[in-house]
């Protein structure tokens, strides 16, 4: 099978058009299938030691769950603290970005996002409290809270 995008590139199967369609050719027949496109999930925010004293600059986060790319190739996770505490303030600063490990399988939403820092699992506050994991939501960029338990 080949493919042939809107503008009529073509190449093998799996690529990609021009305008986030591809055109897959059946032997004969063309149909043109939609690409849904996958949106990461970004975080930025504060860790703190169970004692409320900031995690020193320089400490590894890490996102992990069932289909999530650690370590990914762009460098958005792991990535590393900034400042004492913190990661992410600011338009331009790195954010922690959770997205899949295979564009073809996205991250389903609820998913669980478990956290890292310096490879021990950390806690997230919720609004519920504090937890282990937080769920997916694709697209989103948020403020976390860490806590090194």
């Amino acid at each position: 099978m080949s493919w042939k995008g809107e503008k009529g590139q073509q190449g093998e199967t799996g690529g990609v058009g021009a305008i986030g369609a591809i055109g897959i050719d059946l032997g004969g027949s063309e149909m043109l299938v939609p690409m849904v496109p996958f949106l990461p999930a970004c975080f930025y925010g504060l860790v703190e030691h169970e004692d409320g004293s900031p995690v020193q600059a320089g400490a590894q986060i890490a996102a992990a769950g069932v289909g999530i790319l650690c370590p990914d190739r762009f460098g958005g996770n792991p990535i590393l603290l900034s400042a004492d505490g913190e990661w992410g303030y600011g338009p331009w600063a790195r954010k922690l970005v959770v997205q899949p490990d295979r564009w073809q399988a996205p991250i389903a939403d609820g998913a669980p996002i478990y956290f890292y820092v310096n490879g021990v699992l950390a806690q997230v506050e919720t609004p519920s409290g504090w937890a282990y994991s937080r769920p997916f939501t694709s697209g989103e960029v948020t403020l976390i809270r860490l806590r090194m338990a």
